[in-house]
């Protein structure tokens, strides 16, 4: 039976369909960082956010990253250790309050098995996608904003905020490492066992 194909819709189309976004993305205070590294608020699932060309700022509690040089132009989340997830809420804080005609922007989503699928993004609070029934689960999203400003200059955003998903999953393991770690127990209980037989009572 062929796999379902990877796909992701958009909430605002679908109202009332998506599934909950329903853990909170939490970051620690950091200027001027290559990287910054969050967690999931219930799962633990360690969340790590990078940027072409950005060094990057956050704040304490639900996610909130922005750019050291005051314009993000790109931004790319990934759950740690193979983990997925199924829906994200987010919000997208442009520069001048709204997204305009030399402003666009859109996020590029990788799901587990490799393939993508890319949507545009609006500005504050719209933001809401899941993957279809069936489809893999999402391993890493990257925001691009798009555009210029008219004299040639690439605008970006002010900050990407609010992070929310939905469907969080460890990594399964691979039937190889499930062998190793049958072959580890077995050998622990084998070696319980030779050491009770040879373990001998001496009296005085």
């Amino acid at each position: 039976m062929p796999a379902h194909a990877a796909d992701i819709v958009n909430c605002a189309t679908i109202s009332g369909q998506c599934d909950i976004s329903d853990e909170n993305v939490l970051l620690n205070n950091g200027t001027n960082q290559a990287s910054v590294l969050g967690s999931t608020q219930n799962s633990g699932i360690q969340v790590l956010f990078t940027s072409v060309g950005n060094n990057l700022n956050s704040a304490n509690g639900q996610a909130v990253v922005s750019a050291f040089d005051g314009i993000l132009e790109n931004l790319t989340f990934t759950l740690l250790g193979g983990a997925t997830f199924t829906s994200a809420f987010f919000n997208i804080t442009p520069l001048n309050g709204a997204l305009d005609a030399f402003e666009t922007a859109s996020a590029i989503f990788t799901f587990s098995d490799g393939t993508t699928a890319t949507r545009s993004l609006a500005g504050n609070g719209n933001n809401q996608f899941r993957v279809t029934d069936g489809s893999p689960g999402i391993s890493s999203v990257t925001f691009v904003a798009q555009g210029t400003n008219g004299q040639g200059v690439p605008l970006g955003v002010d900050s990407f905020r609010q992070l929310r998903l939905g469907g969080v999953i460890s990594a399964v393991p691979e039937p190889a490492t499930w062998a190793m770690m049958l072959l580890g127990f077995g050998l622990v209980g084998g070696a319980v066992r030779r050491k009770r037989h040879t373990t001998r009572v001496v009296y005085a």
